[in-house]
């Protein structure tokens, strides 16, 4: 379900930017942004240093994967080494914020699936700090 510009009903203050990366996923795949509200503003200001980069890049996909951001472009300008250190950055940046929230967060599993989430969204879910598996 989406609001203004493609961009998802609760992207608030990131809907021109979420919308941008929407109408770049690539034509055949699914338009749809795989990851919280709490990675909203990572995502933005992803969008925002790759569009500067090149300008034409498309969105392979955005998700969240064993608990991180996963974030993948193809570059017809030719800069996807430069795009793609660019990217590791913001995923490693993932894995201290709730992808639910906003919020500092950790790596949580439960039952074998890993989340990267705060203590309080965690709470009641049954999902555990990675470590204490």
């Amino acid at each position: 379900m989406s609001g203004p510009l493609g961009a998802p009903r609760d992207a608030g203050e990131f809907a021109a930017s979420l919308g941008q990366i929407r109408r770049r996923i690539r034509p055949g795949s699914e338009p749809r942004l795989g990851v919280g509200p709490g990675w909203y503003p990572i995502i933005a200001a992803l969008n925002e240093k790759l569009a500067a980069i090149d300008p034409e890049h498309s969105v392979l996909g955005v998700e969240e994967r064993y608990g991180l951001l996963a974030y993948d472009v193809e570059s017809p300008g030719g800069q996807d080494l430069a795009m793609q250190s660019l990217i590791d950055g913001f995923e490693a940046t993932s894995a201290a914020v709730c992808e639910l929230c906003g919020r500092p967060g950790q790596l949580m599993s439960r039952s074998g699936w890993l989340k990267t989430i705060c203590s309080e969204c965690a709470h009641g879910t049954g999902y555990r700090p990675e470590s204490a598996r």
